[in-house]
């Protein structure tokens, strides 16, 4: 969003207050990587190979959520791996299951 000024998830804040409706807005979605994609282009970020992904990128990634769920999650690109924040803290996966540049 910093690098942009432009918030990719605008379109579904605030539709959502508990667990319960995000999953819901989740599912009419598509799921959160369809939702995820959708928002990345409408700031017009490109979708990449995780491979080729360098730091700042933004991916997708299974974390483990606060509740102890395997969760998809959206990440950045560190210089160790992805990073996601999930509860209180960070979670550091290797590799992603989708990426994207912002322009």
């Amino acid at each position: 969003m910093s690098r942009t000024d432009q918030d990719p998830m605008a379109a579904w804040r605030g539709r959502y207050r508990t667990a319960l409706g995000l999953k819901r807005v989740l599912r009419r979605s598509g799921g959160m990587q369809e939702m995820l994609a959708a928002g990345m282009r409408s700031i017009g970020a490109l979708q990449i190979d995780p491979a080729e992904a360098v730091a700042g990128d933004i991916g997708m990634i299974l974390a483990i959520s606060p509740s102890g769920d395997v969760e998809p999650s959206a990440a950045i690109r560190g210089q160790l791996g992805w990073l996601a924040k999930l509860g209180d803290g960070l979670w550091r996966a290797p590799s992603a299951m989708a990426a994207w540049r912002l322009p």
